[in-house]
């Protein structure tokens, strides 16, 4: 009986410790944005959730569904896999969690183009989630670009735009934020241009 015990308390104690390491793996590959080795991690620490092994696992959920949510923005697939997420988030009672719900209000206003909604959900992100969603913001800029423009036409402050496109805007850094706007700015000019092109050309 004693031997069960202590062999039940070591192999408790290596699936904490392990659940560990890959929690903190997973941490530093999303802090240098590989995307391969987070989607690795995160898919093993399911499993290991999946085993009813205690961890973050609201935490991972916000995590999981954030990750779907830029999957799905570059790559326009994975409405089955996040009603998969959803539906595991149910089961396990976390949907109510702060961090998901947050990660839930993300992907509304990715989905919807709420550049504004974006930027603000990213400052009050909680744990590492802000990093995630760094994945999402040159998608974000640049369609809250185009909108803008048309929008606020024929001018607006370059201050406004960089609250309005999350930049942390210093007169230090205000050269460097001009250059970036007026590269999205041509490239938005451009896209409206040929897109404008196109419909003239399908009218005749």
């Amino acid at each position: 009986f004693v031997f069960f015990f202590f062999f039940f308390c070591f192999c408790f104690c290596f699936l904490f410790i392990y659940i560990s390491i890959i929690s903190f793996c997973f941490r530093i590959c999303l802090e240098y944005e590989d995307i391969p080795e987070v989607n690795q991690c995160q898919t093993q620490l399911h499993e290991l959730y999946n085993d009813d092994i205690s961890g973050c696992v609201p935490e991972f959920t916000a995590y999981r569904i954030l990750y779907n949510v830029y999957i799905s923005a570059k790559y326009r697939h994975g409405a089955n896999a996040m009603h998969g997420i959803l539906t595991d988030a149910c089961m396990r009672g976390v949907v109510s969690d702060p961090a998901v719900a947050h990660a839930l209000e993300v992907r509304e206003s990715v989905e919807s183009d709420d550049y504004h909604a974006f930027f603000r959900l990213q400052r009050d992100a909680p744990n590492m989630s802000s990093t995630m969603m760094g994945l999402l913001i040159d998608r974000m800029r640049h369609n809250g670009m185009r909108n803008i423009c048309k929008s606020f036409r024929p001018t607006v402050s370059i201050s406004i735009i960089s609250n309005l496109l999350g930049f942390q805007f210093q007169t230090e850094n205000q050269k460097k934020v001009k250059t970036v706007l007026d590269a999205m700015t041509e490239e938005t000019e451009e896209t409206e241009e040929t897109k404008e092109t196109k419909e003239t050309k399908e009218i005749k």
